[in-house]
């Protein structure tokens, strides 16, 4: 159970984060129009009740393992669907994120 809701947490998170990069490209009269943008919005009201959830699970180090791997899927998939530029900055700084997550839980 904890590992389902884990994986939906960082799919949904994930998934909200490249929703609401791909609308902030998007011209629109407002963002409250735009449904890239609400969508992204939306999927994080659900997982933030999800996210207290699996915290009262799980100990917060293993939350903080779990929710590093966000940085990497959206980096990673950002280059990928929205052709977004990986640059030497960008592959150092997430590299710097799960380093300092490993030093953390160690």
């Amino acid at each position: 159970m904890v590992y389902f809701i884990s994986f939906i947490v960082v799919v949904l998170t994930v998934l909200g984060q490249l929703l609401l990069k791909h609308g902030s490209g998007l011209m629109c009269k407002t963002s409250f129009v735009n449904p890239y943008i609400v969508t992204g919005y939306s999927l994080f009201v659900i997982v933030i009740p999800l996210s207290y959830y699996l915290m009262s699970l799980i100990p917060m180090k293993n939350f903080t393992i779990i929710m590093t791997v966000n940085y990497v899927a959206v980096m990673f998939l950002s280059s990928f669907f929205l052709k977004d530029k990986l640059s030497r900055n960008k592959i150092t700084g997430t590299f710097f994120v799960v380093i300092g997550i490993v030093i953390f839980v160690s």
